[in-house]
């Protein structure tokens, strides 16, 4: 479990670097949001975590999936699924928490 919440909090902060950087937290905050809801789906979230699915398979199915969220925030994602970390997603913060541990991190919406 530790491994999952050290992992997640990576890809949080770098999430919100990205989205700070490009000023476009709020909109980072929505994506991610959306992703989340699409990977609550328990089919679409069991495929994800699948081993014997292939990654390329896994891509596809999430693209269709998720045709609102912009390239960024779904390639993070994507890239979870790619290290075999599917699960360090729904370690990340959800909306209303810090989505990171930087004292600069707003709390969002």
């Amino acid at each position: 479990m530790a491994r999952r919440d050290t992992a997640a909090r990576r890809y949080a902060e770098a999430a919100f670097q990205v989205g700070r950087e490009a000023k476009a937290l709020d909109r980072w905050v929505q994506d991610l949001a959306a992703l989340r809801e699409a990977l609550e789906n328990p089919e679409l979230r069991a495929v994800m975590e699948h081993p014997a699915i292939p990654f390329g398979a896994k891509e596809k199915v999430l693209r269709r999936a998720v045709t609102e969220v912009r390239p960024e925030p779904l390639n993070l994602v994507l890239l979870m699924i790619r290290r075999g970390r599917p699960g360090a997603f729904f370690a990340m913060p959800r909306t209303g928490d810090r989505p990171c541990g930087d004292p600069d991190c707003p709390a969002t919406e």
